[in-house]
């Protein structure tokens, strides 16, 4: 071998022979022989193959990264939580994603009835543990329309019982007294007694009010009564109820005539003689009548006075002058 072939260049054989006659024949070169040494690639960094000639001779090829190879874990949803799928690469890389919305709550219902005067209850539970409950408002008793066991008055209260259609159970309550309905009466009021009004109720209730004052006497005109011929009575009535309300008896006298008789003679001087004496007593009308001289006393000079006037000595007494005058 004259020249040694190399990785790149051929070489060259050279014959010879004894005689000194030579010629030569290339060698083919070798070619490289390499030694490969392969970095394997990631899920997110390619690779490389390096090859290594003994020449020196290198060069290396890429290997493309793999890329990440997931595993998926599926969490269902649940009532309250989203599902989701989370995705791992052996590489550690992680990520989450086909999420689902939660599945809602299934509830069954567990229903405790009201009664009358008890709440009820429904109480709703999920399979996932998750409940709730409401209250049913007792419904209250429905009544009957009652039966009156006591009819009110005017003053007791009376009373009616009413049943529950539901529940059966009976309950008494007070009917109001109907309280007193009045009629009135007016009697007006009189000259001497008060007016008022009187109450009267069906039930025999009465009571009187409203009263109004006696109105008091209209005095009307004086009018005469009981004349006689020496006297009368001035009497006034009251003009709405005709009651007297009062009488004043009015002396006539007739100078001279002392007992009354309606005429002046010699009876009535002895009459006047008799009292002046001590004989007689005369009443107040008889010693007007009998103070003839008009005085203030009866005596001898009275019964003179009746005589003249008797035997026509005088026409008239002093003291009808005086009562003139």
């Amino acid at each position: 071998m004259t020249t040694a072939p190399t990785c790149t260049e051929k070489g060259v054989k050279t014959y010879t022979c004894h005689c000194g006659d030579s010629y030569t024949e290339d060698v083919v070169a070798t070619g490289h022989d390499y030694e490969v040494v392969v970095t394997a690639p990631t899920c997110t960094e390619k690779g490389v193959t390096t090859y290594a000639c003994d020449c020196g001779h290198s060069y290396t090829e890429d290997i493309p990264a793999t890329g990440h190879d997931y595993e998926a874990v599926v969490t269902a949803p649940t009532c309250t939580e989203r599902g989701y799928t989370t995705y791992t690469c052996a590489c550690g890389d992680t990520y989450v994603a086909d999420e689902k919305a939660p599945s809602e709550h299934t509830y069954t219902v567990k229903l405790d009835k009201s009664t009358c005067t008890e709440d009820g209850r429904a109480t709703y539970t999920c399979h996932c543990g998750d409940s709730y409950s409401y209250v049913i408002a007792a419904t209250g008793h429905s009544w009957d329309g009652g039966c009156v066991t006591k009819e009110a008055t005017c003053t007791e209260n009376g009373s009616i019982t009413f049943t529950c259609t539901a529940c059966q159970i009976v309950e008494t309550f007070a009917i109001k007294a109907n309280g007193h309905n009045f009629t009135s009466a007016v009697t007006e009021p009189t000259c001497t007694e008060k007016g008022y009004t009187t109450y009267t109720c069906a039930c025999g209730h009465s009571y009187v009010g409203d009263e109004v004052e006696a109105k008091g006497h209209t005095e009307g005109e004086v009018v005469k009564e009981n004349v006689k011929d020496n006297s009368y009575d001035e009497v006034v009535y009251c003009t709405e109820c005709d009651e007297e309300l009062s009488r004043n008896t009015v002396v006539t006298v007739v100078y001279g005539d002392v007992d009354g008789d309606g005429d002046v003679d010699i009876m009535d001087a002895n009459l006047v003689c008799a009292y002046y004496n001590g004989l007689k007593t005369l009443t107040e009308t008889q010693l007007l009548a009998a103070d003839v001289d008009g005085d203030g006393d009866v005596d001898i000079m009275d019964a003179n006075l009746i005589c003249s006037y008797y035997n026509g000595l005088i026409s008239a007494f002093p003291v009808e002058a005086k009562t003139e005058q």
